[in-house]
């Protein structure tokens, strides 16, 4: 089973994501994909830089072009928790997922 998340800065998600996780879920973020990314370009973590390095990838490879690279570290047939979604695009890719 896979169940995304999303909501405004201190809506409750991280309750949801410790709550799950003592049930067994695996946890992902689409912002751990950028930390990464600002990392390999040796940029500072700010969340303006999050921001414009997530809208960066978006504009040049698609909406959902951060879901993309994250879905291919999902195994089958596991439970996870997909964190840091943050448009309709990758709701999208989510869903075609059979879990």
């Amino acid at each position: 089973m896979i169940i995304g998340l999303t909501g405004r800065i201190a809506a409750g998600k991280g309750y949801v994501v410790a709550y799950l996780l003592e049930k067994g879920f695996n946890y992902t973020t689409v912002s751990q994909l950028i930390r990464d990314e600002l990392h390999k370009r040796g940029i500072e973590f700010t969340r303006k830089n999050l921001q414009d390095i997530g809208d960066e990838v978006r504009m040049k490879e698609g909406a959902n072009a951060w879901i993309l690279r994250l879905i291919k570290n999902i195994k089958d047939r596991e439970n996870y928790i997909v964190d840091g979604i943050r448009n309709p695009a990758e709701v999208t890719e989510l869903k075609k997922m059979k879990d």
